[in-house]
């Protein structure tokens, strides 16, 4: 189960981050898709239980997204470059960014074990001007370390 940092559980995407990430995945084949949440899975198992354990979804690899995680992403990378048609306006380096982060909260829904999220309500705004800073996932029942 997946909650936010005031417990509130999320069990799906926002409607508009679900039809655009429909509309790029319209565009992978079921492995293609099945790879990359694996790598998510992946990840996330990684994660331990102490309370400085955490993974984010922000993707600073830049645009050879084939270096990275074998290149499981790239083809979500290739995707972007005429979809999602809601955000043309904005390059395809940050539609890939974005349906990333949209592909990870989506697994991140789907597994059976605890997680909380926290996204910066204040990232992309003067006080924190990093595009991409992602959201933060963790186990919901970390450890403090000994």
């Amino acid at each position: 189960m997946l909650t936010d940092v005031e417990g509130n559980e999320i069990t799906e995407l926002p409607p508009n981050a679900q039809r655009d990430l429909d509309e790029v995945c319209e565009l992978l084949n079921a492995q293609e898709i099945r790879s990359m949440e694996l790598g998510i899975n992946g990840w996330a198992d990684a994660v331990g239980d102490e309370d400085k354990d955490f993974f984010a979804s922000n993707w600073t690899t830049g645009k050879d997204w084939s270096e990275v995680a074998d290149g499981v992403f790239q083809p979500l990378y290739g995707a972007c470059e005429s979809r999602p048609q809601s955000l043309l306006n904005y390059s395809q380096f940050q539609r890939a960014g974005w349906m990333f982060g949209w592909l990870v909260r989506a697994v991140m829904i789907g597994r059976s074990d605890d997680w909380v999220m926290y996204k910066n309500p204040e990232a992309g705004t003067d006080e924190v001007p990093r595009q991409f800073w992602g959201t933060f996932y963790w186990r919901r029942n970390r450890q403090k370390p000994q």
